[in-house]
């Protein structure tokens, strides 16, 4: 397996060879606005956000908070982290102030990019290139909810993205390059957002960004998933229980053992939608 591992492109080279394959190919979807972003403009946005950093004094090891509203600009502000071999946190926009200013405290970000900041971006030219950052360095931190009290980090290397694109490989083979749309219903500063991020990216996906408001809504979700044809996207448990009888021929996602349960069980029904889990 470590042979085949370290034969995983790098992130930024995975990104690129999507980019050259279909440019034109839509990636993001904000279903807030119905804006539409091709692999192109996605490319040309993170180019101005790695310029931007950069222009900052930005690279390897350096953390840069980003906290944005849930649309397009948080996935292109992770590219162009990326581009610059930095590392990130994403918070969304609504996330509570006290955590924020303990969190930017503890990783001692460099930078945030937040929705000040996005208009600085869109000025500064596109950077061509990108700063490979090794195995080893710095590349993401998922904190905790902290209901328990202080919010607690991990810290995620380069080196976890090849995993996170080994597991895909071979897990979602049919999903690859195969018209794949994700519907993307999770907090963007949960760990399984990462994982699908690089899903879209190594398997050729567009992503269809949810508002909160209709990942919580079942019947809202459904309406959603029909008009785009959504065929992928990531459920809880009690998630799935209820869209059984509400949206049918999609893959889910879960990271719950209770859908490893519920999938063992129901292997005797006829069912159109499959259930990936990563206990399995």
């Amino acid at each position: 397996m470590s042979g085949k591992i370290s034969e995983i492109p790098h992130i930024c080279d995975q990104w690129k060879m999507l980019v050259s394959k279909d440019p034109v190919a839509v990636f993001l979807t904000e279903e807030i606005s119905g804006n539409d972003y091709t692999r192109q403009q996605v490319d040309e946005l993170s180019g101005c956000v790695y310029g931007y950093l950069a222009g900052k004094g930005i690279g390897k090891e350096d953390f840069v908070l980003i906290r944005l509203p849930r649309d397009a600009r948080p996935f292109i502000a992770m590219l162009g982290v990326w581009k610059a071999g930095a590392a990130f946190i994403v918070l969304e926009d609504d996330y509570p102030p006290e955590r924020v200013d303990a969190i930017r405290r503890e990783c001692e970000c460099r930078l945030e990019i937040n929705s000040k900041t996005w208009h600085e971006i869109l000025r500064t030219p596109p950077l061509p290139g990108v700063v490979k950052a090794d195995d080893h360095d710095l590349c993401f931190a998922i904190y905790t909810s902290g209901s328990t009290g202080k919010p607690k980090g991990v810290l995620h290397e380069y080196g976890k993205l090849r995993w996170i694109q080994a597991s895909m490989d071979q897990n979602m083979g049919d999903l690859i390059d195969n018209g794949t749309i994700l519907g993307m219903r999770v907090p963007l500063y949960f760990v399984v957002a990462i994982r699908l991020f690089l899903n879209a990216i190594n398997g050729g996906m567009r992503i269809l960004i949810m508002t909160k408001d209709t990942g919580r809504d079942p019947v809202r979700m459904k309406e959603l998933f029909l008009r785009y044809n959504v065929n992928f996207t990531y459920l809880t448990f009690q998630m799935v229980l209820y869209n059984n009888s509400q949206v049918d021929s999609i893959t889910v996602y879960s990271f719950s053992m209770l859908v490893q349960s519920y999938l063992d069980k129901s292997k005797r029904q006829a069912s159109k939608r499959r259930l990936l889990s990563s206990c399995a």
